[in-house]
């Protein structure tokens, strides 16, 4: 069973349940939802908007963290059958389920309050176990580690595959006896956690960020039992 010292943050896994099942872009696919949960934006914000203006990244969490703030999880089967997103509402499939600790969401929009995050957790560690073909194990590390690193710094969790398998490498002291590449994304991918969501306007890979305390958990541990091997790579050595 998965141990965290402090369970995930439910604040953050809803903010994060709105950010992607509601996946809006513009305030007007937000406003029924605020309607129903009768949610009143702030004036200053409220004149800041219109039905069709366009929602950054940090407008975005502002909006999800004033929905957060007014539901409970157990609230959400009935929310989205109520007020659903318009992708349901248009009668399409979720693109990539919902994968939280509190909360699993599946492609066909099925709510269960329970998650599968101890199978994740065994499936991962095991794919950081493979030293073969060529240390497979420590690339799809560098490769989870710089989706990591760029959650971190921006917030975002739809990265450019060329962005993370140069952040990589750097993970890897650009170390020539270890250098992951595109086809080392298979792993994580197989995990369910990672989704090739490129398009012909834009190129990108897509990690479930609400996944993000699971695999950090799941990293530390990787880094806990590879001291040795992770010291080696930093010198230009093979790990083993």
């Amino acid at each position: 069973m998965t141990h965290f010292e402090q369970e995930p943050d439910k604040f953050e896994e809803k903010v994060l349940f709105v950010m992607r099942i509601y996946r809006a872009y513009f305030y007007g696919e937000l406003s029924e939802l605020l309607d129903y949960l009768k949610i009143d934006v702030p004036g200053d914000k409220r004149d800041k908007f219109n039905e069709n203006s366009y929602l950054g990244i940090s407008d975005r969490k502002y909006i999800a963290e004033l929905i957060a703030s007014k539901i409970e999880f157990n609230e959400v089967p009935k929310m989205i059958e109520e007020s659903p997103p318009n992708v349901k509402k248009n009668g399409y499939e979720l693109s990539m389920p919902f994968l939280g600790y509190y909360v699993t969401v599946d492609k066909r929009w099925n709510v269960k309050m329970w998650n599968k995050w101890d199978e994740l957790e065994s499936f991962l560690s095991r794919a950081l176990r493979k030293s073969k073909p060529k240390y497979y194990g420590f690339k799809t590390y560098a490769i989870l580690k710089s989706f990591l690193n760029e959650y971190d710094k921006t917030g975002e969790y739809e990265v450019s595959p060329i962005n993370l398998i140069s952040n990589a490498h750097n993970i890897l002291d650009q170390n020539q006896w270890v250098r992951p590449w595109f086809n080392h994304f298979g792993d994580a991918m197989g995990a369910g956690i990672v989704f090739n969501t490129r398009s012909v306007k834009r190129g990108e890979m897509t990690i479930l960020p609400e996944v993000i305390p699971l695999i950090r958990h799941v990293l530390a541990e990787f880094e806990r039992e590879n001291v040795g091997a992770l010291d080696n790579i930093k010198r230009g050595k093979p790990p083993f």
